[in-house]
């Protein structure tokens, strides 16, 4: 989860430099779930296969991670990707 002071960002996938201080308040809190991380300048926190995370107006509220996690390569995440109809 992400909250002020927001930053700038790279994407991964293009040449492209977003500034999230441009579309986003001092007070928001920022979660973004995804398959493979998205840029390449911000720490990104890999969710275990079977981890259940649950959040309430931004704050994660509920964590439940297996005894022994197991977590995806990249490979899995974007052959999982491709499954579901994603262009990757």
């Amino acid at each position: 989860m992400r909250k002020a002071p927001f930053g700038k960002a790279r994407l991964l996938d293009d040449d492209v430099m977003v500034d999230f201080s441009e579309v986003t308040t001092p007070n928001d809190k920022v979660s973004v779930i995804a398959t493979l991380p998205l840029t390449r300048d911000e720490t990104w926190s890999q969710l275990a296969v079977n981890e259940l995370v649950m959040f309430q107006d931004g704050d994660i509220v509920l964590s439940d991670r297996p005894d022994n996690p197991v977590y995806m390569s990249a490979e899995e995440g974007l052959e999982i990707a491709r499954a579901v109809g994603v262009s990757v």
